[in-house]
């Protein structure tokens, strides 16, 4: 289904080749710092681009688990990486408040057959289990998070709210032309 507001977009040709692209696209949303928006702006978002605060404050920390997590995803996803991947919600984040006038949304147009929705909390459990030194809870939290998987397309067919954090997992890089920055 096409939303008002996306057929609004379209038809301002906010996007390039918007006649292809009508009826497909939905929009997810990425928060990044406001300093990488020039950058990501002339040469689209890429996971390898990522220089947000946040990235780096958990850069090494989020290469472990993505590296752990990602040991799962071959059989059940393939072409599918946490560590290639683009994060996004389903709705416009609430910036953090220590980096809120750092960041901003950018709207990002997504075919909803391309692009998967995980359950967050997963990653967080593995996370954790990480820090405790729990083995057993590492690899049976990162298995589940590949689990829990289902296309945007088909999250929004069951009428979403499957997870506790839904989480959208982009395959690497997104164009120019697919990128809106939302107004704060």
């Amino acid at each position: 289904m096409v939303t008002t507001e996306l057929q609004r977009k379209l038809h301002a040709n906010d996007y390039p080749h918007a006649e292809e692209l009508r009826g497909r696209l939905v929009p997810v949303y990425h928060i990044t710092d406001k300093d990488a928006l020039p950058s990501i702006m002339q040469t689209g978002l890429s996971a390898s681009r990522d220089k947000s605060r946040s990235a780096k404050m958990y850069k090494e920390e989020r290469r472990i688990v993505d590296g752990i997590i990602d040991r799962f995803v071959f059989k059940l996803w393939p072409g599918f990486s946490r560590t290639d991947a683009i994060y996004a919600d389903l709705e416009p984040a609430i910036r953090i408040v220590p980096f809120r006038w750092q960041t901003t949304n950018l709207e990002v147009m997504v075919d909803p057959s391309k692009v998967l929705v995980v359950d967050q909390w997963y990653y967080d459990e593995t996370r954790g289990a990480l820090q405790r030194h729990k083995l057993r809870e590492v690899v049976w939290n990162a298995r589940q998070y590949w689990k829990t998987a289902v296309t945007l397309q088909e999250y929004r067919a069951r009428g979403g709210g499957l997870f506790a954090i839904p989480e959208v997992i982009i395959p690497n890089p997104v164009g120019i032309g697919r990128l809106r920055v939302l107004n704060d």
